[in-house]
Order: C-alpha cells, then sequence, then structure tokens
C-alpha cells in the first residue's frame, strides 16, 4: 500500500517507490545535510501520516531482561548502532565467527567454463564410489554463467542436482493469461483461469496457487486493474516453484555457507569480480552521505566481503577451489584474494573414467580441431583408440515425440497451411513460436491497401488514408516514401475501378472484415476473416472477396493434401457464417499492381482493369450469376469467364452448388485431421512435394533447425482433374 501511494502521489516506477521505501529504514525524523536524505525524511513523513508505515511498538518491551546472543553477524556500522541500542535495554553478547581453523587446499586452472564443470562432476563422481553421501556435497558460487553448462555436463554424468533457472511467473502460459485477462473483479479473471487451465495437472495447480497469493495481497483494493503494475511486477520477480530431488547435490550461495567439516565442498569461479564480491557505489545513499546515517562506505563493505570470503575458505576441511582463465567477455584472472591465501595453482589433466557420453563429445571437439587445424593430441590418440565406432559427422534429424498438452488450440488458414506443408514447420512456427515476425514495408502496403478498401463505404482515400498512417507509424526510408505516394495513385485507380464494377451486379449490400470462428470443441478453434462479402438479399444470395497482394494459386487440385485451401477456406467460413445464403462466387482480387509487360494491343490502363478483375470460381447457374456479374456472357468483371452458345466456356472457372457442398465437406475433414494430428503431436519432418516442386520447404525460415534430407520428403502424385468433387465437371481440368 505504501508503494501503491507513491506511485500514484508522484507517478514514479515501482522500482523507484520500493528504493524509497527500503532506504527509509536507515532514516530518522531530523534535518540533514543532504537533499536526497531530506526527502526521504518528507517521504517518510507522508507514509506516517497516512498510516502506511507499521511498527511493533512492543518489540523492544519484549527484549527486556532477555540475554541476547548475537552469533555469525555482519558487524556493519549499521549493525553496530542497533546493537548499541540494544544494549541500552538489556544485555547483548556478541560472538563472532567461532571459526579458528586454516586447512590448505589447491586451486585448480581451466581453460573455460566447460573444462571446470566436467572437473568438477569427475571428482563428485569419485567421490560418490567412494561412498560419500550426496547430500553432503555442496556446489558455491554457480553463478549464472556456470547454470546451463552445469545443466547439460552433469546431465551427462548423471549427477542429480537442484538447479532453479530464472522461470517468472509472468513468462508461464498461466500468469501471462493472468495479466491478460485481468479484471477489476479479480473473482472473474480466477474463474477464467479454473475453465481455461487444468488444475489436476500438479505444475499449473502450483502455479495458480502462487497467483492466488498474489491477488491475496492486494485484497485493500477494489478494482484490481488500479494496481495492475503492482501485480506484473510481482509476477515477474516471483519464479513459478519447480519439483526438488531430495538426494542431490546442494547448490548454496557462496558467502551464505557455513562450514561443515563433514560437507565436501567445490567452490567455482574463483575469478575477480567473482570473489570476493566488490560493490559499487551505485545506491541511492552514496559514499558521499553515508557518514550522517553510519552506513558502510562501498570500500568498508568490499573489505567485509573479502573477510567474510577469506573465513570460509580458511575453515572448510574438504574444498577443491577452481577457477578459469576465459570466460564468455574474453581473459579474465584469478580472484586476487589469493595473493593473500597464496595456495598452489594446479593445472590439471583431464580423465575419461566416468561418461561414456562425455568421452563422445570430447573426441568429436577434438576431432573438429584435426580436421579444421590439423591439430593432434594425446587425448585424441586415446580417445579414438578406444572409441572408433563413434559416429562422428553422423546425426538423425527425426522429430522425437513430445508430451506436450494442447489444453486450447486455434487454427487459422496460415497456421493450417503450415501443418499440412510440413507438420515440423508448423510445430517450430506454431508451438514453438520462434518465428519472429518483422514487418517489412511490403507488409506495411498490404495492411494499409486493406484497411483503405475496407473503409471505402464511410471514409474518403484522404481520410482513411492518413487515420491508418498515424495508428501504424513505421520508419520510412526516402525511397519508401516515393513509393508510397506513387502507390496512392495506383490506390485511388483501384478505387474508381471498384466503383465502376459496381456498375455490373445487383449484389448491392457489402460487408467487410467479417472475423468468423467456428468452435470445434474441446477447446479448439477455427478463425479466418473474409475481406469483403457483397449479397443480394432479395435473392438470398453473396459472392466472397479476398483482396490480395501477392501472388496465391488459384488452383483446387491440391484440396484432398490440405494444400492451396486459401479460396475454399473462405467458402468454408461463409457456410458457417450464413448457412441459409447461397454463394455465387468466391474470388481473389490483386489490389497491388504486379509488373506488367509491354503489349501493343491493351493500353496500360486496360491491362491494370484486367488485372483488378475478379479471380477465382463461380456458380455453374446462369440465372443466379448474371444476379452478380450483368456482364458475364462476356465479363468485365470476372476474369477469364465467357459463355457461348454451348454454355460456360471450358476455361471458365465454375463448379455446381454439390460440388461447392462438397469443397466445404473436404476442408471440414482437412481441418479435423489437423486437429487430431496436432493433438497427438505429430510433428514429423514431412515437407510435401508435388511433381518437381517442393512446396513444404518453399519459403520455409526453418531450414537451419530441420536439417531436411531426401528420405523426409513426401511425395505426393499430380491430381490432374477435380475428379474427387464428383458431379458432371469430374473430368474437367482445373489448370
Amino acid at each position: 500500500q505504501a508503494i501503491y501511494f507513491l506511485i500514484n502521489k508522484y507517478g514514479i516506477k515501482y522500482d523507484i517507490a520500493s528504493m524509497y521505501l527500503n532506504n527509509m529504514y536507515f532514516i530518522e525524523y531530523k534535518d540533514y545535510k543532504s537533499n536526497k536524505l531530506n526527502k526521504l525524511v518528507k517521504l517518510k513523513q507522508e507514509l506516517d501520516d497516512n498510516n502506511l508505515l507499521i511498527y511493533n511498538k512492543l518489540f523492544r518491551a519484549n527484549l527486556k531482561n532477555k540475554n541476547l546472543v548475537f552469533y555469525n553477524i555482519i558487524l556493519t556500522k549499521f549493525n553496530r548502532k542497533l546493537i548499541d541500542e540494544l544494549k541500552a535495554i538489556t544485555k547483548v553478547e556478541v560472538k563472532e565467527d567461532s571459526y579458528n581453523k586454516d586447512y590448505y587446499h589447491d586451486i585448480y586452472e581451466f581453460n573455460d567454463v566447460n573444462s571446470e564443470i566436467e572437473f568438477v562432476a569427475t571428482k563428485i563422481c569419485e567421490l560418490l564410489n567412494d561412498n560419500i553421501d550426496i547430500k553432503n556435497i555442496v556446489l558455491l558460487n554457480a553463478s549464472d554463467e556456470y547454470i546451463n553448462p552445469l545443466k547439460r555436463i552433469f546431465k551427462i554424468f548423471k549427477i542429480p542436482v537442484n538447479i532453479f533457472i530464472s522461470n517468472p511467473l509472468s513468462a508461464t502460459k498461466m500468469g501471462t493469461f493472468f495479466i491478460d485477462h485481468l479484471e477489476p473483479d479479480i473473482e472473474k479473471t480466477i474463474l477464467l483461469l479454473k475453465e481455461q487451465f487444468d488444475l489436476t495437472n500438479e505444475c499449473n495447480l502450483t502455479i495458480y496457487n502462487q497467483l492466488i497469493n498474489i491477488c491475496n495481497k492486494y485484497n485493500w483494493v477494489d478494482n484490481y486493474l488500479k494496481i495492475k503494475d503492482l501485480i506484473i511486477h510481482d509476477l515477474a520477480s516471483l519464479n513459478a516453484k519447480e519439483p526438488t530431488i531430495e538426494n542431490a547435490v546442494k547448490i548454496v550461495p557462496f558467502e551464505e555457507y557455513q562450514p561443515n567439516d563433514k560437507d565436501y565442498v567445490f567452490l567455482i569461479g574463483f575469478n575477480q569480480g567473482s570473489i570476493p564480491v566488490l560493490e559499487k557505489d551505485e545506491s541511492y545513499i552514496t559514499d558521499l552521505i553515508k557518514n550522517e546515517i553510519d552506513l558502510d562506505t562501498t570500500v568498508e563493505k568490499n573489505e567485509i566481503h573479502s573477510k567474510k570470503s577469506f573465513t570460509i575458505i580458511k575453515n572448510t576441511k574438504n574444498m577443491w577451489i577452481s577457477y578459469k582463465k576465459n570466460s564468455t567477455n574474453g581473459p579474465i584472472e584469478i580472484s586476487t584474494l589469493n595473493n593473500i591465501l597464496k595456495y598452489k595453482i594446479i593445472h590439471h589433466k583431464k580423465t575419461y573414467n566416468y561418461s561414456h557420453l562425455n568421452n563422445l563429445i570430447t573426441l568429436s571437439q577434438k576431432l573438429d580441431d584435426y580436421l579444421k587445424y590439423g591439430t593432434v593430441s594425446q587425448d585424441l590418440e586415446y580417445l579414438y583408440y578406444n572409441y572408433q565406432n563413434n559416429n562422428y559427422r553422423s546425426y538423425d534429424n527425426a522429430f522425437t515425440k513430445i508430451k506436450y498438452n494442447h489444453q486450447s488450440l486455434t487454427l487459422s488458414y496460415s497456421s493450417l497451411d503450415n501443418y499440412f506443408k510440413c507438420a515440423f514447420r508448423y510445430y517450430v512456427n506454431s508451438v514453438l513460436k520462434i518465428n519472429i515476425y518483422e514487418e517489412t514495408f511490403a507488409n506495411f502496403v498490404g495492411s494499409l491497401f486493406h484497411f483503405v478498401l475496407s473503409k471505402k463505404d464511410d471514409l474518403s482515400l484522404d481520410e482513411a488514408w492518413n487515420i491508418f498512417l498515424e495508428e501504424h507509424p513505421f520508419n520510412f526510408s526516402y525511397k519508401e516514401t516515393f513509393f508510397l505516394e506513387k502507390l496512392k495513385y495506383d490506390l485511388e485507380f483501384i478505387l474508381e475501378v471498384l466503383n465502376t464494377q459496381n456498375n455490373y451486379t445487383d449484389f448491392n449490400k457489402s460487408k467487410y472484415e467479417t472475423k468468423v470462428e467456428i468452435d470445434k470443441g474441446n477447446n479448439v478453434k477455427f478463425v479466418g476473416i473474409i475481406d469483403k462479402i457483397l449479397f443480394n438479399e432479395e435473392k438470398n444470395l453473396a459472392a466472397i472477396i479476398d483482396y490480395k497482394t501477392g501472388n496465391t494459386n488459384l488452383s483446387l487440385n491440391n484440396i484432398p493434401y490440405g494444400l492451396s485451401l486459401q479460396l475454399p477456406i473462405y467458402l468454408y467460413l461463409m457456410s458457417y457464417q450464413y448457412p441459409d445464403i447461397e454463394v455465387v462466387g468466391f474470388y481473389l482480387q490483386k489490389i497491388l499492381p504486379t509488373l506488367i509487360s509491354r503489349d501493343f494491343v491493351q493500353t496500360l490502363e486496360m491491362q491494370k482493369k484486367e488485372l483488378l478483375k475478379l479471380q477465382g470460381y463461380s456458380l455453374a447457374n446462369e440465372d443466379k450469376l448474371k444476379t452478380f456479374d450483368k456482364t458475364y456472357i462476356d465479363s468485365d468483371l470476372i476474369k477469364s469467364m465467357k459463355v457461348g452458345n454451348n454454355g460456360f466456356y471450358a476455361y471458365a472457372k465454375t463448379l455446381t452448388s454439390q460440388e461447392m457442398k462438397t469443397i466445404i465437406s473436404l476442408v471440414d475433414d482437412k481441418i479435423n485431421d489437423a486437429i487430431d494430428n496436432i493433438k497427438n503431436n505429430n510433428f514429423n519432418i514431412n515437407p510435401k512435394q508435388i511433381g518437381k516442386e517442393n512446396i513444404g520447404c518453399s519459403f520455409c525460415h526453418f531450414k537451419d533447425i530441420c536439417y531436411m534430407s531426401n528420405k523426409d520428403i513426401v511425395k505426393l502424385s499430380e491430381i490432374k482433374d477435380l475428379g474427387f468433387l464428383g458431379g458432371d465437371n469430374n473430368a474437367k481440368v482445373d489448370g
């Protein structure tokens, strides 16, 4: 509540408010020379006036007539001041470190972190072979740089260890959902959590309980949106609880370790800057003003750290100290503490007695050095002699089945297309979500054109254009600014052509950006957006139009493979959104000009108008089609639409009503197939090839991950006609 008060009154961030609050412990109600300290006095007084600071007024009284013993306390200036105050009301005894031993240890030198951790793993294996209890094995000073090597190498050596990596609640799926769906009434958010997540899952239940505890901290709030920033901070600073291994190596922060003769201790990272801890003068209360409130300066704190480090090392009986000569940032020196300790530095020779897998990895590294640089070492000869069948430079890129619970699933055309092109492509893109979207100028222009066209009945070109640019700022280059102005003229021409095309149809009602969401059951949805739907309400007819800024395959031949489904999916979405309306056509309309070749018959304007004709499939019913396209006999609206004395020309793309229903049914089947396979985690590397074209790998960003080879390619036969649709047109070639 105190932090909330400071944030709201002074418009500061959580961390700043927290910093002020934490420094108030050292402040008394008096005038200081420093403005910084007087500011803290003022803030403290404000919090006191609002009853936001809690005091235990009985604490001093409870300590009277009790003998107080401080054991192993760090005697900072502030601690000494508190102890002196206590001595005025009771008997106080301070026992400093009772350690008076002087154990000697060698220091082991290594080139890098990996070599250092391999040494530690080997030594631990030796201890375990000597029947040392693993609970008595302790690892000190495991900084962030050591975490990943520790996890990997200890796993290779099969050494159990409790490593807790930073995994804030804000990064969990449940934590993200919680923030995204935070309601003023927190009970509604909690109810949504229960509906969305399986709380019989132990991991989910643990995170859920952590979220409840956070909510309970703010029971004084009537609207939880007011303290959203505070909750976000809590979620970011609190790690999701992880299960612990009972019999495992312990990792302990170095200065928290209490020497015990029964322990077998590995002190890693004995490097300058790590041991002893070196603090900088970066706190709010700087060294220049610390003398006003009896706080230790940075130099004095560092002396305390040095003494603490020295005491731990000297009083630990069984200890292996190691350091690395190189870190990820370059060369690094051994701790200056050894100038006092004067321990001998040992250049340890690697042994290969405890892990075949680690030996094989080392052999591969040595073989790499040999092939690249001609380097031959004794280690290489020794390992190669013992592991001649090492499968060097061979690999298996096959996808290994995973256990992943898809609690909810949302599919769209693009994700469905990815899955049927290659299941692994979908997995990396939609499950792992490692495909980083970067908006290009082409993407920006496509979105701009779509927006303007969706608003053409309500806003002028300039109005819609300016609104989009204001809401979607983009850092244009000079070249892009030039092309943007040119494209505005192209869009003006497109709008004129679309207005002209309106004269060719009796479909007088339009609807733009229609979002369709289909519930497939079991928390699975299929969603899509139809750019434009034209209606003739009197005759209960409609036509679907999707604006395109690129090239799209119009062929329906690959529907049985789940490929090239963009147009069929619009028909499918329409059938769910308006089941009682008959579709007379579903089309793409290219709204960005493509490269136009020189033509001595047609003018440039004629060619541009031709490119803006609708491309797609029409209902093979003249009476209904002419309602949509008055010019259908030799169409000015639909590309390749022509009717002769014997009916539709062979190149006219027409479908019967029954064929359209079959397409809808096939699309539904393919969506259900994809859902079943995704739910079963079938994500094999299986790019599809039709004829000579590998469409599964086309424009794929994940080739460096999958290492696709010819054995992975699924070769599909080309479907030459639409016989799978049945009906009268089953021999028709879909060109």
